[in-house]
């Protein structure tokens, strides 16, 4: 009888077992869902475009939910619930298995205003959800096509020092250094105009600021013709290029930013402005100037 007693304890002992098991495998399950990898952004006007990689084959994937607050929230852990700061901004239905890359544009936004983006993976119903991706800010700012910077003074010319330099980060003309070519004010591009020879002819060209470069790339119908950034061959910090029409020239920063602008307009005397259209590769290091294959390049698949 007591052995009886003895074998129905343990039947129950392992039953329970069973039951702690079979919840643990369930949580295991639920936490297959991948959250997305490699989110990152391409700044708009008054808008921010998400990118991110998807690959999930669980059952019970069934989208993703893009999660925005107001602030910079980099800092917080992507392994752990989203600040309550963050709502909820968009839904994308999918059906397993996916493979791909997912782009999703946030409109309504204010420019100047920094936001913070994430997104998580969530089952059927809509309850559960992944870990969040990495989490990323970003800031609209006013589309600019047209970039107009007068020439800084020089030997041969009065110049306007404070509409000579442009700063990629701003996107805006910016003042000239004061202080040479290191002094950190911004200023990724100067125009200076000049003649070497001292023959009089006088005319504009262009330098990196603040340890960076640029490379002219030839003459091309419109910045889409220049796809990635060359490795190297960037000019030295200071050193000036001779300025083109037509012509699109690759832009290194000092912060390791990969730009491209194409001249429109040379001016002559007084200003002997340069005018051009400028693009901008967000992702320090990444030299492709489209956004699309970003995610494979930080995600080492290219």
């Amino acid at each position: 009888m007591k052995k009886l007693k003895v074998l129905v304890v343990i039947a129950a002992a392992l039953l329970l077992a069973c039951e702690g098991a079979e919840q643990i495998f369930k949580t295991l399950d639920q936490s297959k869902l991948v959250p997305p990898m490699g989110l990152h952004s391409v700044t708009g006007n008054g808008q921010t475009t998400l990118f991110w990689y998807t690959s999930n084959y669980e059952s019970k994937f069934a989208g993703y939910y893009v999660f925005m607050a107001e602030g910079d929230y980099t800092s917080q852990s992507s392994d752990s619930s989203l600040s309550s700061a963050f709502t909820k901004v968009d839904s994308i239905p999918m059906s397993p298995p996916v493979d791909q890359i997912v782009t999703r544009t946030i409109g309504g936004l204010t420019n100047g205003t920094t936001y913070s983006f994430a997104v998580t993976s969530f089952f059927r119903g809509g309850v559960k959800i992944s870990y969040p991706s990495n989490i990323i800010k970003d800031t609209p700012r006013p589309a600019i096509t047209t970039v107009v910077l007068k020439s800084a003074s020089t030997a041969q010319v009065s110049g306007d020092d404070t509409q000579a330099g442009f700063d990629f980060d701003s996107f805006t003309v910016v003042s000239v250094p004061t202080n040479g070519y290191t002094n950190d004010n911004g200023a990724d591009l100067v125009n200076e105009a000049f003649d070497p020879s001292s023959a009089g002819n006088i005319r504009s060209w262009l330098s990196g600021m603040n340890g960076g470069g640029l490379q002219d790339l030839g003459y091309m119908e419109n910045l889409d013709g220049a796809d990635v950034a060359p490795a190297d061959g960037f000019s030295q910090e200071g050193k000036s290029i001779a300025v083109l029409a037509g012509h699109v020239y690759a832009i290194k920063t000092g912060d390791d930013n990969y730009g491209k602008i194409i001249i429109t307009n040379i001016g002559g005397a007084p200003d002997y402005s340069v005018t051009f259209n400028a693009a901008l590769q967000t992702q320090k290091g990444n030299r492709n100037y489209k956004p699309l294959p970003d995610i494979y390049y930080l995600l080492g698949l290219k």
